[in-house]
């Protein structure tokens, strides 16, 4: 029986081994192909080579087997890298943008660029689908470069003052010349660096550990605000604040979610709104999308916030937002 073989196998690799003074194991991900007849070689091992990073992806020291299911999920990725590759140089990559808003001044002061696929045979395609291949096949650098160079230059048109806020990948953050790739962006467009917020989620962060330090002094060197984005779904938040000068934090739409019935998530997001006062830090809470929500954030002492509440993104980097349809005027809430 295969899983008897497979299990077997795993056993036998895991068992801890001696060398010198230490003790070292292994584990391993296995992947699993059977051949149908007409099978090559060659379409067999890399059946089973997909199958092993499937297992991989599932958590590491199991076995997986090629069947029809992955032969399907492996088809349509292929299908959405070679389409992805075409909208790249077809200019199908769009930015829009969603408000940031300052909860106690009842103003709009800066606007977050998002990605956009406008797929020609499947309409409009979310970030999630298609950002993680982006970063794969190396056609991120090319995508985060257009939207912060259109999201800057959109920028220039908004009111006074107002900011745009740009995420960034990890792969766009480790490269050595993503400081002047930023700059680039400035001087093309004529928008202050202030202007500009740029946020790195906690994992890009950790992923480029050993240069983060180096890049964060470099972008603040130019002037553009540092954002910690996904604020507390990361495993050593306290740690990058204490590492890193940032100006603000994200708090994540998680903990916004069920935060009209989770004390739980309702003591996170306070603590870290209380934090952030301690540090001098802005924060800026994501996914509102009751009123209930920005109440209680309210009453917590939330200064800005994000959410479809205000306005789903949209192509126009000026959304309108009417704020008396869900806050009252300063002082009498």
């Amino acid at each position: 029986d295969v899983a008897q073989l497979a299990d077997a196998l795993q056993k036998s690799i895991a068992r801890p081994i001696r060398i010198g003074d230490h003790v070292a194991s292994v584990d391993a991900s296995i992947g699993i192909a059977f051949g149908v007849g007409h099978d090559d070689p060659e379409s067999l091992l890399r059946n089973a080579d997909q199958a092993m990073y499937l297992a991989k992806d599932r958590g590491r020291a199991r076995f997986e087997v090629f069947d029809d299911d992955l032969r399907g999920r492996i088809d349509r990725r292929l299908d959405t890298e070679i389409a992805l590759r075409s909208a790249v140089e077809l200019g199908q990559i769009e930015t829009w943008y969603q408000p940031i808003v300052d909860l106690r001044e009842r103003k709009v002061v800066a606007t977050e660029a998002l990605a956009r696929w406008r797929r020609p045979d499947r309409g409009l395609v979310m970030p999630g689908e298609f950002i993680p291949i982006a970063e794969e096949v190396g056609l991120i650098k090319q995508i985060g470069s257009t939207i912060l160079s259109q999201a800057c230059l959109a920028a220039t048109v908004l009111e006074r003052g107002m900011a745009v806020s740009v995420n960034v990948s990890p792969h766009q953050f480790v490269r050595d010349d993503f400081g002047a790739v930023v700059k680039r962006a400035l001087s093309s467009s004529g928008l202050a660096p202030n202007q500009l917020w740029l946020e790195l989620t906690e994992s890009a962060v950790m992923e480029a550990i050993g240069s983060a330090a180096r890049t964060f002094q470099e972008l603040r060197g130019i002037g553009v605000r540092l954002a910690i984005d996904d604020f507390g779904t990361g495993y050593s938040s306290f740690t990058h604040l204490r590492e890193f000068d940032v100006d603000l934090l994200k708090v994540d739409m998680t903990f916004v979610r069920d935060i009209e019935t989770s004390a739980h998530d309702r003591a996170i997001v306070e603590g870290v709104i209380r934090l952030a006062e301690s540090l001098k830090l802005d924060v800026v809470v994501e996914g509102i999308e009751t009123t209930g929500q920005l109440e209680l954030l309210q009453a917590m002492g939330c200064r800005f916030g994000q959410g479809d509440l205000f306005s789903k993104p949209s192509p126009n980097a000026s959304p309108v937002v009417r704020f008396e349809d869900f806050l009252a005027p300063s002082g009498t809430a």
